[in-house]
Formats: structure tokens, sequence, C-alpha cells
């Protein structure tokens, strides 16, 4: 299963595959794509999936779960978490600790950069061990990828 980061503009119907959580920069172009989602240009989807069909079939099934909102037919036993009004939706467990991971790279990325002299590139990707070691609350729920 790959961690696929989609991207979805505001007025059209077919996400586009961004890239992978594993690539290097993975974080930062995380946390570009939750900034554009705050200023509403789209919405951002980070999924854990196959390949990018299977990707965008599960952005059908949770949008078209959020419009029925019927308990009775649940969706996949997977993990959801819906940050800033529905605007960056991860699905899947690793796709959460996609958003934790770029959450605690940004966080840190000024004092790696004083460190090291500019962020070393394996210290960019959001699902580095680096990056999930010391989690809180805050990263976890993607609080550093808004401010």
């Amino acid at each position: 299963m790959k961690i696929m980061l989609m991207w979805l503009r505001k007025g059209h119907r077919k996400p586009k595959m961004e890239g992978l959580a594993t690539a290097d920069d993975s974080a930062s172009r995380i946390w570009h794509m939750c900034q554009s989602a705050k200023k509403g240009y789209g919405r951002a989807y980070i999924i854990e999936a196959k390949s990018a069909d299977a990707a965008r079939q599960i952005i059908y099934q949770y949008k078209k779960l959020k419009k029925t909102k019927d308990p009775a037919k649940p969706f996949n036993p997977r993990v959801i978490l819906s940050l800033h009004d529905d605007h960056v939706v991860a699905i899947g467990h690793n796709a959460v600790l996609a958003i934790a991971g770029a959450s605690e790279a940004i966080r840190l990325w000024e004092y790696r950069r004083k460190k090291h002299v500019g962020v070393p590139v394996h210290m960019t990707k959001a699902l580095h061990p680096i990056n999930l070691k010391n989690l809180n609350l805050d990263t976890v729920f993607g609080q550093e990828l808004f401010k």
C-alpha cells in the first residue's frame, strides 16, 4: 500500500495525484497542500491505497458517505482524520501517520535549518522515523500544518 497525496481543485471533479508520502520533500508538499486548502483553493486527501485509481475510488466513496450520512452503511474499517472543516482528509492508518510526521517535520524545520545549515533530505520525508519519534497530540492532529 502506498500513501498518496491527492489534490482536488475547487470546481473540479477528478482528484490529481501530487506525490507519495514516502518521497523526499513530502512534508513540505503536505504543508503546502494544507495551506492551499485552508485558503479555499481546493481539498487535500492523503490516502492509503494501491494505486491512484484506487485512491480516487476511496475518495468518491468517502464523499458519497458524507452526503448520505447513513450509519447503516459503514465505510470500510479505515481510520479517517478530517481536518479544517473537511478540507484536509487522511484515510488509512499510515495516512494519519503521514499527517503527524509532516506536522512534526514542519515544527522542527527552523531548528534543523540552523543546526544542519539546511534541512537534510531524509528529514523532509513525512514518514521518516525521525519525524515519527516524539509525537504529541498537537502534531498528530496537524496543528503545525495550519499555522
